[in-house]
């Protein structure tokens, strides 16, 4: 089965890692995403100043899990530095799940996923259109991972959007 999955954010990358987990072959596996890097909403710009280069997040500032299989996937990410534990609050000890970050920016679990994987990704490749993946590579599937308005516009511009009541 060959798969395509637009977006190489979070869900993106640990939907490739886990279809390899299941046994699919990483050459039947193709993910495109529009940005220059990994990360999706977990992104980190760099901006040249007098003195360095500085970095800041933006977008999810930290993130939690829930299933044992992502905690699983955390649990080698911290072992490998990728990833950090977010401070607690001050005082509090009310948080039921413990909070992460990438180590040096929010970008780093995205890449270590895709780099612990042997994932390749095509950056700077915008989906406008499904036909083409779908009739020119002959996809069987397509995991869409997206934020909802621009699934919609590529689904709406492939001529596939669904019925009003689920878009």
């Amino acid at each position: 089965m060959q798969t395509l999955i637009i977006g190489a954010g979070i869900t993106g990358l640990s939907a490739a890692r886990r279809l390899l987990e299941l046994g699919f072959s990483a050459k039947h596996i193709r993910i495109v995403d529009k940005s220059r890097g990994a990360g999706g909403r977990m992104a980190s710009r760099r901006l040249q100043t007098p003195s360095g280069t500085a970095r800041f997040d933006h977008g999810a500032q930290f993130f939690t899990a829930r299933s044992k299989e992502f905690k699983a996937l955390l649990s080698s990410a911290e072992d490998s530095g990728a990833i950090k534990r977010w401070p607690q609050g001050l005082g509090t000890n009310n948080q039921s799940h413990t909070r992460w970050c990438g180590s040096s920016g929010m970008t780093d679990l995205c890449k270590w996923i895709a780099a612990d994987s042997r994932l390749k990704v095509e950056f700077k490749t915008p989906v406008m259109h499904l036909g083409e993946y779908l009739d020119a590579n002959s996809f069987n599937a397509v995991i869409h991972t997206a934020p909802v308005p621009q699934a919609l516009a590529t689904l709406n511009g492939s001529g596939r959007l669904p019925a009003p009541d689920i878009a």
